[in-house]
């Protein structure tokens, strides 16, 4: 019972994009405590990947798995080539940039862990069954949903660099 109310709940707040959070209560032993509070934790972050995701889905009309692991994959490849200071920014700005960049894509755990290149990025977008010149589309979205977050002048610049294709 209590799995399948889980589950409901990080499905609501995958296919939402409100900002309000599910907070979940299952008692008061120090077990549950530790558990409700590590979900609220991961819904939390899925919500702010949704914000990301969803900007996507609307502007580019992909599906939420696509826009996550295309975003995922630039991300990735962000994450593998800029300066430690940028990547801190990034990390700030997209709390759950982990989650991103860490997807499942056809079985393949470390695909987007290993993405440091555009032609890496390429292949991510082919296995989503997307063109890989959607990255040209992908990216200024990214980079607009960044500046939203009021990223750096700095930041926008390294990522636009990295990003042309």
């Amino acid at each position: 019972m209590k799995r399948s109310i889980i589950y409901t709940l990080i499905l609501s707040a995958c296919i939402t994009s409100a900002p309000s959070y599910a907070l979940l209560n299952f008692g008061n032993s120090d077990s549950n405590d530790s558990i409700t509070s590590a979900l609220n934790g991961a819904l939390s972050q899925v919500q702010s990947n949704t914000q990301l995701t969803s900007q996507l889905t609307e502007q580019l009309d992909v599906s939420p798995a696509q826009a996550a692991g295309g975003a995922g994959a630039l991300l990735a490849l962000a994450q593998n080539q800029l300066s430690e200071g940028n990547n801190q920014e990034l990390g700030q700005l997209i709390p759950g940039i982990d989650q991103l960049t860490s997807l499942n894509l056809s079985g393949d755990n470390n695909l987007l862990s290993s993405v440091d290149s555009l032609s890496q990025v390429n292949k991510v977008f082919t296995e989503l069954g997307l063109d890989p010149a959607m990255i040209t589309q992908f990216a200024p979205v990214v980079l607009q949903y960044l500046s939203q977050q009021d990223a750096s002048s700095d930041l926008i610049s390294a990522l636009s660099s990295l990003w042309k294709s």
